[in-house]
């Protein structure tokens, strides 16, 4: 993963996650959450300028972004309404009925998490490192 290539895909994700040694020998019922914290290992290691919380982080960022990319890749963005989190780019022949729901900041994180802050440059262009 190359740092300055300035994408999303420069993010872990479950697909990696379940590749990793000590995610594989984890038992099935403890598996995605094993998944889970690597991929907020990785993702912090990797990406210190963003913010990342996982699903042992009960607080919400300060200032909270204004969309996040979930463990699997997907984003999603804050809602209108205070606390609330919606899929823009759900498809029903891609992504689980659930994503389709207004989900809180904590539904969303230990559901799809971790979460990643998306970060825009002045342009509007979606980037990995801000730049």
């Amino acid at each position: 993963m190359d740092e300055r290539s300035g994408t999303l895909t420069d993010l872990m994700t479950f697909d990696d996650a379940f590749l990793l040694p000590d995610v594989a020998a984890a038992p099935p019922e403890t598996r995605g959450h094993a998944a889970q914290l690597a991929i907020t290992a990785a993702r912090r290691a990797r990406h210190p300028h963003r913010t990342t919380w996982g699903p042992s982080d009960r607080t919400e960022p300060a200032p909270v972004p204004a969309e996040v990319i979930d463990g699997d890749g997907d984003i999603w963005r804050r809602g209108s309404s205070a606390g609330t989190w919606y899929m823009p780019g759900w498809d029903r022949t891609v992504h689980d009925e659930r994503c389709a729901d207004f989900l809180s900041r904590q539904e969303l994180v230990d559901e799809f998490g971790p979460l990643t802050a998306v970060l825009t440059t002045l342009a509007g262009n979606t980037t990995a490192d801000g730049g």
